[in-house]
Formats: C-alpha cells, structure tokens, sequence
C-alpha cells in the first residue's frame, strides 16, 4: 500500500505544480499580449479556471494525504489538553468524511455536466472534463486519506518518503 501511496502523492504534486506553472505562464503571456501587442489570449480566464481546478484538488489530495489541513484553533487548545489522542483521532475521522463528501459532490457534479453538456462559452469546453479531473484528483485525497487513518496518530517521523 505505501509504495501506491507514495505514486499516487508524488503524481499529484507533480501535476499540481505542472498546473501551476502553466497557470502562470498563461497569466504572464496573456498580459503581455493583452498590454503590449493588443492581442489577448483568446478565452485565457476559461484556461486558467480549468486550471485552477485542477491545483485546488491536487492541493487537496496532498494536505489529506500529510494530514495538513487548515483548522480553527478556537477550541483546540482546550480540547488538546483535555483529551489529546480522543481530539486528533476524531480530527482525522471528520477530515476523511468531509474529504469523502467533497468526492461524492464532485462526482455528482461531473455526471450531471456530462449529462447537460454544459460547455464554457468562450472555447466551447465540456465543464464536465474539468468535473472528471476533479473527480480523479478527490479520489486520490480519499486513498490517501485512507492511508492517513492507518498511520499512528502522532505519526509525522512515520510520513513515507515522498510525502516528507
């Protein structure tokens, strides 16, 4: 299981950055030609919302797989002094059921684009391509979320390589 989990994070972080990096040199052409020649890129803000998909749900799947998520700390203090190990279990249990939630939204979303054939107005793009990416990549967060149930709960010095 750790060698797929160790594929699967390292694909996605590769596939967020590559999406990154295309974000930004779309970004910078699209000014460019839009400032200096007066040619903008046609239908770039579509590309780039496709893209950012994309970074969103790979950035999700990696913070589910290190058990990094953004919390608010109102209570945790408290809660942490209190009950320590009965608080980060029930963290990692609610983190994985949002994360399974998020995946089941997504994946009736992306049937229902498919179904209705919304495309982007500009480029004509199926919405639902972008739905399926979304649907892989919240797959990913679930296996690796998964993965995270396993790991020993203060378990950080037991991250598998490629996840440090």
């Amino acid at each position: 299981m750790t060698a797929v989990v160790n594929v699967l994070y390292n694909v996605t972080r590769w596939f967020g950055a590559i999406l990154l990096a295309v974000i930004m040199v779309l970004t910078c052409a699209d000014v460019f030609m839009r400032y200096v020649l007066l040619r903008p890129i046609l239908g770039s803000n579509e590309m780039t919302e496709f893209l950012l998909g994309g970074v969103v749900f790979a950035g999700l799947a990696l913070v589910t797989g290190r058990r990094e998520h953004i919390v608010v700390t109102l209570f945790e203090p408290a809660l942490l002094r209190i009950m320590p190990n009965f608080y980060k279990w029930i963290a990692i249990v609610c983190n994985f059921v949002g994360i399974v939630a998020v995946a089941l939204l997504v994946y009736s979303y992306m049937k229902f684009q498919y179904l209705m054939q919304n495309e982007t107005e500009i480029l004509e793009w199926p919405y639902g391509n972008t739905a399926a990416m979304m649907t892989v990549l919240a797959g990913i967060a679930v296996v690796l979320g998964v993965y995270s149930l396993w790991r020993p709960v203060g378990g950080d010095k037991h991250t598998p390589p490629g996840m440090e």
